[in-house]
């Protein structure tokens, strides 16, 4: 049963995209998407809510534009989408995707909302951990 998980990472305007597969096939499927609300991964991330369909196939037109290419190319119809949020602010999500149609178990869900939590928690310890390097790289450089 192939499955795909994404995380799409969003900082100041930019989006980068990091891509890891359960089969290998997957990799050459998911192309990276504006993070917007026109996408599966990025209405989580701009709403800050775990986005979960049993088959997103028919929101493609109306819900998530941004998402059928991805859809047509690799067949995903269940989609789980999971902000990666702390403090109010979203730093983008981790999507899983499977081509047959119901949805994820809660305890799948629950799993992936925890490790969602504590990524946005890491990414945010090295965000301060880059900020005090660059100051005191700073303060050296003025001899302060």
């Amino acid at each position: 049963m192939p499955c795909a998980v994404r995380a799409g990472f969003a900082r100041r305007g930019h989006h980068t995209d990091r891509t890891c597969v359960v089969s290998s096939e997957a990799i050459s499927l998911i192309l990276p998407v504006e993070l917007g609300r026109t996408s599966v991964s990025g209405r989580a991330t701009v709403d800050r809510t775990t986005i979960h369909h049993a088959d997103v196939v028919p929101l493609l037109q109306c819900e998530f534009p941004d998402a059928r290419q991805n859809a047509h190319k690799s067949g995903f119809r269940a989609v789980l989408a999971v902000p990666l949020e702390l403090n109010g602010e979203g730093y983008g999500a981790i999507l899983l995707w499977r081509r047959e149609v119901g949805f994820f178990a809660p305890d799948q869900v629950a799993l992936v909302e925890t490790f969602a939590r504590q990524a946005a928690m890491a990414i945010e310890n090295v965000r301060q951990f880059h900020a005090t390097e660059e100051a005191r790289e700073q303060q050296t450089a003025t001899g302060a």
